[in-house]
């Protein structure tokens, strides 16, 4: 999936806003439990501006495909170090580019949890996701070449067409469906603690941006079952036959 999917999806709500709202009402409200002020975290608020969280975000997405997709052979991830307060770099990393190595951001901060395995599956997904897309091509290919096949003569056009655009009619109600539990999740959000996870944030612009493809494609399916169910049957299906 291209980046610009992302992006479309992010950028088509106030994502970066209510992630730059969410972060820094958690920083402001950990600091005062702490005993601190408001101020003590300003160069941290001012960080996570919309601006800042739309290029950090952006630029590791297109990271995570270069890899994915075997664009590059190692996974990096985009660190503004010219943007981020100087207390906060590690010493190794000051003199360094923006695009930092994960496994050497992993290795220096200790974290846990993410394993040299997990890195390399990420590598293998692009590959992956292309054979089962091609897989799934000509297994639809193939049923409608056998179901064609068997479709009595005279009636080729119309029962493919016939199907299509119910299989497309199916496809649209559940993309409606989707979106009544989309707009749901957003009310939610909107009215709850759900609004203070980033998931909370992130999940109901992506799933609107799956949404939009599956009502594409559903209404090309309708749209071209339409045009089959109308062709003139006789003199086509007798050049098809």
């Amino acid at each position: 999936m291209s980046s610009s999917f992302w992006q479309n999806s992010f950028s088509s709500s106030n994502t970066y806003l209510q992630l730059s709202e969410t972060i820094n009402k958690n920083l402001i409200s950990q600091t005062i439990a702490g005993g601190g002020k408001a101020s003590d975290v300003a160069s941290l608020t001012d960080l996570a501006s919309p601006a800042n969280l739309k290029d950090f975000i952006i630029n590791n997405i297109n990271n995570v495909l270069k890899y994915a997709n075997g664009s590059t052979t190692e996974l990096f991830i985009y660190i503004p170090m010219e943007k981020v307060p100087k207390p906060f770099i590690s010493q190794n990393f000051a003199n360094t580019s923006d695009q930092v190595k994960l496994s050497d951001f992993i290795k220096e901060f200790n974290i846990t949890g993410i394993s040299t395995s997990q890195i390399e599956l990420v590598s293998k997904s692009g590959f992956i996701s292309w054979v089962f897309l091609i897989f799934t091509i000509l297994v639809l290919a193939l049923i409608f070449f056998l179901l064609y096949r068997s479709i009595p003569f005279g009636k080729k056009m119309s029962v493919m067409g016939l199907m299509l655009i119910i299989s497309g009619g199916v496809a649209l109600i559940i993309s409606g469906l989707g979106e009544i539990i989309r707009t749901g999740w957003i009310g939610l959000v909107g009215s709850s603690n759900v609004g203070d996870s980033l998931f909370g944030i992130i999940a109901p612009p992506l799933v609107q941006g799956f949404l939009n493809l599956w009502f594409f494609f559903s209404s090309a399916a309708v749209l071209a079952g339409i045009l089959l169910f109308f062709v003139e049957k006789q003199g086509y299906n007798y050049k098809l036959k």
